[in-house]
Parts: C-alpha cells; sequence; structure tokens
C-alpha cells in the first residue's frame, strides 16, 4: 500500500532516532517532534490505498451469511482495513487517524480526525492537555476492552 514498515530493512527504525517518537514519554519531552512525526506518518497513511489483501478480506467478510461471523483483528494503524469495507474490526494498537487526549483521566472520546499537526499544536477542547493520535506508543499497554472482545472472537 505504499506505507513503510516499522522494521524492516527500510523501516522507521533503522532511521536514527525516530522510534523515540513513538514512545509515551516523548509526547511531553518533545511535542513538536512528536506531532511531526505522527503527523509524516498520519500523512503516508491517508495518502495511502488498501491493497488486494485488505479488499479480499473484505470481500470474505460481506460473502458470508447470516449466522456466520468473521472478526478481522489487526495491529495495523493504516485504517486500511476500515477503509476497504472491513466492518467487524479489531484495531489493537489503535487508529492513527483518530485523535483522543493525552491525559488518560479525560473524558474527551476519540474522534477521526485527518488533521495534520505541523505548526499549531492541538489542546483537547474539555482539560487543555495536548491531544494526541489514538494508538499505542511504547511504554503503554493494548486497551483491554479490545483485549477482551479479540479473546472472544477467537
Amino acid at each position: 500500500s505504499g506505507i513503510r514498515t516499522y522494521r524492516d530493512t527500510d523501516g522507521y527504525w533503522n532511521e536514527g532516532d525516530l522510534v523515540k517518537f513513538s514512545s509515551h514519554d516523548i509526547i511531553n519531552e518533545d511535542p513538536s517532534g512528536f506531532w511531526g512525526f505522527m503527523s509524516d506518518l498520519r500523512n503516508a497513511c491517508q495518502r495511502a490505498q488498501p491493497n488486494i489483501s485488505h479488499i479480499t478480506l473484505a470481500e470474505v467478510e460481506a460473502y458470508l451469511g447470516l449466522g456466520q461471523r468473521f472478526t478481522l483483528i489487526t495491529q495495523n494503524v493504516d485504517g486500511l482495513h476500515r477503509r476497504a469495507g472491513s466492518s467487524h474490526l479489531i484495531e489493537l494498537h489503535g487508529n492513527i487517524s483518530h485523535t483522543r487526549c493525552s491525559n488518560f483521566l479525560c473524558d474527551f472520546e476519540s474522534t477521526y480526525d485527518p488533521n495534520l499537526y505541523y505548526a499549531a499544536l492541538p489542546g483537547c477542547p474539555l482539560c487543555g492537555e495536548l491531544l494526541r493520535p489514538d494508538i499505542v506508543l511504547f511504554e503503554e499497554s493494548i486497551d483491554e476492552e479490545k483485549m477482551s472482545i479479540a479473546s472472544e472472537a477467537l
């Protein structure tokens, strides 16, 4: 689909210190650098198109009859499975095109947000803290509710 991976030979993590921008701590240490990297990744994901694998999995789901069940569980944050038409989908690591508050105690709901934040950093409308992509960063756990749903789907 044209999105670089994280760990392959030409992956993001092979480029110097880019790995630090997927760390939870960097949100407060370097919010501009964090949002610069995340905006680049968000932009790449928005430009990408679902490939034949994404489309085929969506077609399999659509083909199933009543009483049949298909749940797609992915670690990808690019949103391409959803864009291909998959609806019974669990994005374990979140979706780069969704934004939530960096304050875990805040009630701001995760929302679709295609904006790129290079110049001005986004603040939470409820508490004023920095907004962030709704993805799992290093040092964070996968949402327990998503894990529970994924376990039930297996």
